[in-house]
């Protein structure tokens, strides 16, 4: 029998923000049925959120890192009944984003608009407009600088970020603000998490 621990990873982040996360997604006055989410990564978060909304009709699962599919699939392969497979997905490769196909509510991304290069950002409200219905709402997670400021920990950790690649770190919440707002997206609910980071709500400017 095939091991599945050596095909389903963790993440230790994952494990600690899933649950407030959820918890955000449950508060939504419309609960999401057809989930898009970008940069899945283990499949840690997509299995919770099938498991915990049952009103869930339609999930994709997508990844830019092809050694996460494994995992991806392993976690969420209970749910195959309405849990698609996951796809390979660049935001800002144009070849990428002109497979996706339309009709979801809800567009889940946590975790990359930090660990990415300032287009990225850009990038992912474009892939909403395209995949979103008109009442479609972007759900974000991440830590944040807010009004120039951060606290010691993210200042720390931004740093680390930017060592990693120059191109990476904690992104001013206004300068988010604004390229979605380039892309028709509002700002309309931050919700505070652990580990000092926000969950973010975002929906079609109105």
């Amino acid at each position: 029998m095939e091991d599945s621990t050596a095909i389903r990873k963790t993440c230790y982040a994952a494990a600690k923000n899933k649950g407030p996360i959820l918890d955000v997604l449950r508060s939504l006055d419309r609960p999401p049925r057809r989930i898009f989410e970008v940069s899945s990564g283990t499949g840690e978060h997509s299995e919770m959120f099938l498991s915990s909304l049952p009103e869930i009709e339609c999930y994709q699962p997508s990844e830019m890192d092809m050694t996460m599919m494994e995992s991806i699939v392993d976690w969420t392969n209970s749910f195959r009944n309405k849990c698609r497979l996951p796809i390979k997905l660049d935001v800002t490769s144009a070849i990428d984003v002109e497979t996706l196909k339309s009709g979801f509510d809800c567009l889940i991304n946590i975790n990359l608009i930090h660990i990415s290069p300032p287009e990225t950002t850009g990038a992912l409200f474009d892939v909403a407009n395209r995949l979103l219905s008109e009442e479609g709402v972007v759900v974000t997670y991440g830590p944040y600088r807010v009004a120039g400021a951060m606290v010691e920990s993210n200042e720390a950790f931004d740093l680390s970020l930017k060592n990693r690649n120059g191109e990476w770190g904690i992104r001013d919440l206004e300068w988010v603000q604004q390229e979605a707002k380039k892309r028709g997206f509002d700002l309309v609910h931050s919700v505070p998490m652990p580990a000092n980071n926000l969950t973010n709500i975002w929906r079609r400017c109105r």
